[in-house]
């Protein structure tokens, strides 16, 4: 894919995320490409507003994709309790912004949830993250399935162990 493919990505993020006449804080910056098999790939891209931090999507954005989709992925969404994380050492107030699902903790206010539990660091650094293990998981299904990667990519997003909240949308190309 050439840097002119990566140019209308990075424009139609900046478009769907700050709208038409962005301030220069509202920044667009693909972060990783992941190659799977034969010429595919998935890129992760973040649009963030550096000023202060009040907006971060991701996207993840699979190539060759047969509808040009993209994927608003909240990674924040999803919350594994692994030990020694366990319901009875989250904060007192952890009902005002999740829910435990088995051993899972979806997060059902954002805003609530960043506020009391992530610095700004993290809040970049935990999407980053979770994008390799995302891709690890969109390869295998890829790669097993026997379906198209758009499929793939869905299948994992969906899935009620492994999945995020997102959104798709279609690349105006």
């Amino acid at each position: 894919m050439s840097s002119a493919d990566k140019s209308v990505e990075s424009a139609f993020i900046k478009r769907l995320v700050f709208g038409e006449s962005p301030s220069s804080k509202c920044q667009i910056r693909m972060v990783s490409e992941r190659y799977l098999r034969e010429d595919s790939f998935v890129r992760f891209w973040h649009a963030i507003d550096v000023g202060d931090f009040s907006t971060l999507k991701t996207f993840v954005i699979p190539y060759p994709s047969s509808i040009r989709s993209v994927y608003e992925v909240d990674f924040l969404s999803r919350h594994e309790l692994i030990p020694p994380m366990s319901e009875d050492k989250l904060p007192s107030d952890w009902q005002m912004w999740g829910e435990i699902r088995k051993n899972q903790i979806f997060i059902t206010d954002s805003l609530a949830f960043r506020s009391r539990m992530l610095t700004a660091d993290a809040f970049v650094a935990i999407p980053t993250y979770r994008f390799e293990t995302l891709a690890d998981d969109i390869d295998a299904a890829y790669s097993f399935g026997n379906i198209d990667l758009d499929e793939a990519v869905r299948k994992v997003l969906s899935s009620d162990i492994i999945g995020y909240s997102f959104k798709q949308h279609q690349l105006d190309v």
